[in-house]
């Protein structure tokens, strides 16, 4: 399984708490989300 996160992304989350994810979820995925 391919990870979503990279290493530096993790370790930005664990520095700030919070980062923007962009390009990682095509609409079909976030469709089924608000269903």
């Amino acid at each position: 399984m391919q990870n979503l996160l990279s290493k530096k992304e993790i370790n930005q989350f664990k520095k700030d708490g919070a980062i923007l994810i962009q390009g990682k979820f095509d609409l079909d995925w976030i469709e089924k989300l608000k269903t």
